[in-house]
């Protein structure tokens, strides 16, 4: 287990007993993803099961909305750029 404090990111091997949002996701796939960096294939791994999330369900929504946010800004450069 690890925890993962924002802003920073601060990591540390820890189980946060007061975590708001805990993500469930196999090592071998968190690596994948954290070498990858794209939100395209994160978005992927929820949208399997790979990864899992539970939590404080208001603290979820912001997360879904600024990912989608992201998203939208990356297709605009896209489409600005051709």
């Amino acid at each position: 287990m690890y925890r993962v404090e924002l802003p920073g990111p601060v990591v540390v091997k820890d189980i946060a007993s007061d975590a708001r949002v805990r993500l469930e996701i196999p090592r071998a796939t968190f690596n994948e993803l954290a070498a990858d960096n794209r939100i395209r294939q994160w978005r992927k791994a929820f949208e399997h099961g790979d990864a899992k999330v539970t939590g404080v369900e208001q603290i979820i929504r912001l997360i879904v909305t600024v990912v989608e946010k992201q998203e939208e800004r990356s297709r605009t450069r896209r489409a600005r750029g051709h």
